[in-house]
Order: C-alpha cells, then structure tokens, then sequence
C-alpha cells in the first residue's frame, strides 16, 4: 500500500467526519436556512427593481423591502391588543 495513498484516505475520512458534525450542528436550522433562502430569492426582483428606482440608495432600498415585508406579515404595534 502506498503511504501517499493511506495519507489521502486518512484526510479523506477525517473531511466526512467534519462535514458529518457540521451537519449535526446545522441540522435544527435547516427550515430557517431554507426559508432564508427562499426569501432572498424571491424578494431579489423587487429588491432590484426599488434600487433603480430610488437610484441607487442600496440603504433606502433594503429598508423599504424589509419594512413592507414586516408589515404584510404584522399589523403596526398600534392595532396590537392585549399588551
């Protein structure tokens, strides 16, 4: 057996025990990675679309995304009842 052979199986082996921990450790924020993922991907047009309209304030763009986006998902902390 070549020494240079075993070195590379070695490595070899130690790279999937690492990537096998690493996705133990990932494994509880896969949904939101996921729907992060998803999310970038949708809202990459309109994000894109309002930069050119607001002529290039990246900033302005970002926040006018985010904000229109949290109050679709929440109604203002004005109409909240109870606290």
């Amino acid at each position: 057996m070549n020494r240079t052979w075993l070195v590379t199986a070695f490595f070899f082996a130690l790279l999937l025990l690492i990537l096998y921990g690493a996705f133990l450790i990932l494994t509880p924020f896969l949904t939101a990675i996921t729907w992060a993922a998803i999310l970038a991907i949708l809202f990459c047009p309109v994000y894109a679309a309002l930069l050119e309209l607001m002529r290039g304030r990246a900033t302005l763009a970002a926040m006018t995304v985010i904000v229109v986006h949290d109050y679709r998902d929440r109604p203002p902390a004005s109409s909240w009842r109870g606290f």
